[in-house]
């Protein structure tokens, strides 16, 4: 019990430190697909187990202008809270589209869809808060750290979530200037 203790601890302690000292973006244009493949590379075994992931890229050459470290680790934060909350059958939907934002700048609009339990809605409002979890041994810092990611690439997220239908996280990320 103590050395799970310690091991929670440490973990809760590594995750505050990487929210708290998230180093400056280094912005590169990246191809979108491209680096959503490469962050579901490590999700592999989850689809020989019951989780189904389906990806839609229509845009399939649209570049993002961000920091692709950053990005790639915003992406692993969303699809393993996706495949957590469907205790291991499901699917995972990952779509991308264009969208326009007001200053005439473009963004890539990427969606993640889950059909697994969902989030209260009156809980839907604190995910983006430190230390606030649903789960049973979650520390609370995916989602802040996801938040901050986004906002520090200049992108904007959002969630949509039905309790017992499934979350919908949306990215807007901005697109590079071809």
């Amino acid at each position: 019990m103590i050395r799970s203790e310690v091991n929670r601890i440490r973990s809760l302690t590594q995750g505050f430190l990487k929210f708290a000292n998230l180093e400056k973006p280094n912005f590169q244009i990246v191809n979108s697909k491209e680096i959503i493949e490469k962050a579901l590379q490590q999700f592999n075994s989850y689809t020989k187990n019951g989780v189904k992931i389906a990806t839609s890229f229509p845009n399939i050459d649209a570049t993002i202008f961000v920091d692709p470290l950053q990005i790639e680790q915003l992406f692993h934060i969303i699809i393993e809270n996706g495949i957590d909350s469907m205790d291991g059958k499901g699917i995972l939907e990952i779509k991308t589209e264009l969208a326009q934002k007001m200053n005439h700048q473009s963004f890539l609009q990427i969606e993640f869809s889950d059909n697994g339990k969902g989030i209260e809605e009156e809980k839907v409002n604190q995910i983006f808060e430190p230390y606030f979890t649903t789960k049973k041994d979650g520390t609370g810092l995916g989602l802040a750290i996801a938040k901050k990611i986004v906002e520090d690439n200049r992108g904007e997220i959002s969630i949509y979530s039905k309790l017992g239908l499934g979350t919908t996280v949306t990215l807007l990320l901005p697109m590079a200037d071809e």
